[in-house]
């Protein structure tokens, strides 16, 4: 199942490029996920961005922050992507700290111990085949993680997606199930499984409103998904209400 994964993604590279379509459908929940991530972030941070893509996350966190930056994935393809991102970043100022990375999260040591300030991780554990494999990623996180550091955790959780199909329900529409590839969370066991390595300081529901929007109303309006319509450009500038984004960021502070 790994190696299928890894060949979805691989191919989302080479079909995508640069585009934040190879990671994401949904460009403008993509872009909340920027938002959100770019609250918690600071210029003056070490970053690991687990998961990093084909570099477009990047892109706007180190422009934006000129922050020091590393980045890995365990596709060949979103790491030769990402590369060329950095090679235009670069061009424009050379002063920036970004790098990239080809790595397995699932691997030991792949940084030393106390590395980073700060861990990034969006959905990207959910593309991990099950909850084991999850939670040594989780532990090898927390081994290049600094006491006292973050890991923002923006990752999917089965409870989140329950709420919004049942909202879909009423209105008749079908569920939205998980895709082949991914393993979503249950909140209740993350949450207790991290206990051991950190402490929860927050889950920010940014996309509820969003998603509730998005993937009802905007659903009924057309027979045509469109994740750009007006719709749902406006309704990712409301205030996040409620748990109905199966994407959330869990803002886990690293115990001393």
């Amino acid at each position: 199942m790994h190696d299928h994964i890894k060949e979805y993604w691989e191919n989302q590279a080479l079909k995508f490029h640069n585009s934040s379509l190879a990671t994401s459908p949904d460009s403008i929940a993509f872009e909340l996920e920027i938002e959100t991530l770019m609250h918690y972030l600071s210029s003056w941070d070490k970053i690991c961005d687990v998961g990093c893509g084909n570099g477009m996350k990047a892109k706007s966190l180190v422009v934006n922050l000129e922050c020091d930056y590393v980045g890995i994935d365990f596709s060949g393809q979103m790491i030769k992507a990402a590369n060329a991102v950095r090679s235009e970043l670069l061009k424009q100022n050379p002063q920036l700290k970004i790098t990239f990375k080809q790595a397995d999260i699932l691997e030991q040591n792949l940084f030393e111990k106390q590395s980073f300030d700060k861990v990034v991780s969006t959905r990207c554990l959910i593309n991990l085949r099950n909850f084991q494999a999850q939670k040594k990623a989780i532990k090898n996180i927390a081994s290049f993680l600094k006491k006292d550091g973050i890991f923002l955790c923006i990752e999917n959780t089965l409870d989140a997606l329950k709420n919004l199909n049942d909202v879909r329900e009423r209105f008749g529409l079908e569920p939205i199930a998980v895709r082949w590839h991914n393993c979503y969370f249950k909140e209740k066991e993350l949450l207790e499984f991290v206990k051991e390595d950190f402490v929860c300081e927050k889950i920010d529901n940014f996309a509820s409103t969003y998603y509730l929007i998005s993937r009802t109303l905007n659903a009924l309006m057309s027979d045509v998904v469109d994740y750009n319509s007006k719709l749902n450009l406006l309704s990712a500038k409301l205030p996040a209400i409620g748990d109905f984004s199966p994407m959330k960021c869990f803002v886990l502070r690293k115990r001393v």
